[in-house]
C-alpha cells in the first residue's frame, strides 16, 4: 500500500496498529485522510476484515465522506461499521434489542414523532402551548435525559407500561407530566429517540455479558473521530463497554475552535486525555514520547502548549497547529 502521500506523522498514525493510539490534530491537518488510510491499511496490509472494524464519527455527512474514501482505497463495497454513534447503536439494537424486550423493528423517533406524542399528552392532560411549546418540551426532555435524570433509561426499560402510565397520571408538575407521558408513549410504540439509542445500547453492554463479549470479539479495531466531543459520562460507559479493545482516538484540538476560551480548552483537553488513557487496557499500553504534527515540516509553527498531562500509558501523537 502506497503511503508516500503521507508525511511522517501521518504515516506513524496509520501504521501504529497495536495499543491505544490518540492523535491530537488541528483543523485541516488531515485527520480524516489519516483515519481513512488507517482503515485501508488494516484491511489491505494486515488482513483485517472490514466487518471487524468500527469507525465512528459525529455526523452523517462525515460518515458518508469517510465511507466513500475508504471504498476508493480498498475497492471493497463492504466498508464495515463506518457510522455515527447513533447509527452504530441502531446496528447493535437491530441484533440485540431483545435483551430489553424491544423488537428488532423498533421505531427511531425524530422530531415529528416526538411532536405527535406531545400532542397526545397535551390533549390528555389539558396542557397548552402557553405551558410549553413543543420545541421547549423537546429541549426539556433532552435536559432531563442528559443531565437531570441520567438514569431515566432504567425506568424506560425496567418499568412496565402500566407502571409508566401510573407515574404519568400521578404527575402534577408540567415538566413531570410531559416527561413521564413521553416515556410512556415511547414504550407504548417501542420507540427510541437519539438519547435512548446510546443509553440503551450501553445498558445492554453493561447488563448482558454475552452480548458485550460478542461485540468485543467482533470489533477488533475501534476508531473514534473527534473523541473530545464525547461527554465524560459516556466516556466512562465506553470504558466499561470497550475495555481491552484496540482503540484509535482522533481528537480535534479544541483550542483551534474560536468559540472556546483557552481555559475551557485546557479543561476539556485534560478530561479527554484522562478519558483516552482509561480506555486503554493494561496489556496494550505503551508510550510514543515525541510531539509530531500532521502538517508538513515546511508549514510547522511552534507547538501550542496547553499544559496537558503526559499520557504515560498510551500511544500519544500530539499534533501542533500550523500558523
Amino acid at each position: 500500500m502506497d503511503l508516500s502521500q503521507l508525511n511522517a506523522a501521518q504515516r506513524e498514525a496509520v501504521t501504529s496498529t497495536e495499543g491505544c493510539v490518540r492523535v491530537i490534530a488541528g483543523a485541516g491537518s488531515g485527520k480524516t485522510r489519516a483515519l481513512s488510510m488507517r482503515f485501508a491499511y488494516l484491511v489491505n496490509e494486515m488482513g483485517i476484515l472490514p466487518g471487524n472494524i468500527l469507525c465512528v464519527t459525529f455526523t452523517n455527512k462525515a460518515a458518508n465522506e469517510m465511507r466513500q474514501r475508504i471504498h476508493n482505497l480498498t475497492g471493497d463495497n463492504d466498508t464495515g461499521y463506518i457510522n455515527t454513534f447513533h447509527g452504530f447503536c441502531v446496528s447493535v439494537l437491530q441484533e440485540d434489542s431483545y435483551a430489553v424486550q424491544y423488537p428488532r423493528s423498533f421505531l427511531v423517533l425524530d422530531n415529528s414523532d416526538i411532536d405527535a406524542m406531545l400532542q397526545i399528552i397535551y390533549e390528555e392532560r389539558g396542557l397548552s402551548l402557553r405551558d410549553k411549546t413543543f420545541a421547549q418540551a423537546r429541549d426539556m426532555i433532552e435536559i432531563q435525559k442528559g443531565i437531570k435524570r441520567p438514569d431515566y433509561y432504567k425506568d424506560l426499560i425496567g418499568m412496565s407500561l402500566e407502571q409508566l402510565r401510573e407515574k404519568y397520571e400521578q404527575a402534577t408538575a408540567v415538566d413531570d407530566v410531559i416527561f413521564y407521558g413521553y416515556l410512556y408513549q415511547e414504550k407504548k410504540c417501542f420507540g427510541l429517540d437519539y438519547n435512548d439509542l446510546i443509553f440503551v445500547t450501553l445498558y445492554i453492554f453493561e447488563q448482558n455479558e454475552q452480548i458485550r463479549l460478542k461485540w468485543q470479539q467482533r470489533l477488533e479495531y475501534i476508531m473514534i473521530d473527534e473523541y473530545e466531543i464525547i461527554g465524560l459520562n459516556l466516556k466512562s460507559q465506553l470504558n466499561q463497554g470497550f475495555r481491552g479493545l484496540v482503540l484509535f482516538l482522533l481528537t480535534l484540538k479544541i483550542a483551534d475552535k474560536a468559540i472556546h476560551r483557552r481555559q475551557y480548552a485546557q479543561n476539556r483537553n485534560l478530561s479527554a486525555e484522562r478519558g483516552a488513557a482509561s480506555l486503554c487496557s493494561a496489556s496494550t499500553r505503551h508510550t510514543l514520547p515525541t510531539y509530531i504534527s500532521f502538517r508538513r515540516s515546511t508549514e510547522l509553527s511552534a507547538c501550542v502548549d496547553l499544559h496537558r498531562l503526559p499520557l504515560r500509558h498510551s500511544t500519544h501523537v500530539p499534533v501542533a497547529r500550523a500558523a
